[in-house]
């Protein structure tokens, strides 16, 4: 199952329920995708765990509160790639990859250095 799949699962899991963990696995999805073209990496693979990182937080995903072990049961379960489950799961070669994709749209949320439109800027 490829990253079009992932993105739709994610976004049926968390878009309602968790909105802010939705907007976090666009974002981390988007830096999969850098990452991956900066370092060479697969990036449908990178970008695929990155956007499903998540969605053991999700109630339907939920078992051992554990995220990141509830999120790699219910990929491995549905017959996704070894490597996603495994990515997901926090092991393997490009975890340090995933985390940094993760962290990064933790840490960054959209729009939060600009100012909402029409509001008034003061200069110190």
């Amino acid at each position: 199952m490829g990253f079009d799949a992932a993105r739709a699962l994610a976004e049926t899991l968390l878009a309602h329920q968790r909105p802010e963990l939705w907007e976090r696995a666009q974002r981390a999805a988007i830096a999969a995708r850098a990452a991956a073209e900066d370092g060479g990496h697969d990036r449908d693979l990178l970008m695929t765990a990155a956007v499903l990182h998540p969605i053991g937080h999700s109630p339907v995903a939920r078992r051992t509160g554990d995220p990141q072990r509830d999120a790699a049961r219910f990929l491995e379960v549905r017959g996704y790639d070894a490597r996603v489950v495994e990515l997901v799961a926090g092991h393997g070669p490009l975890a340090g990859a995933l985390l940094a994709c993760t962290d990064a749209a933790t840490l960054t949320p959209p729009d939060t250095d600009d100012p909402p439109a029409g509001a008034a800027q003061t200069v110190s």
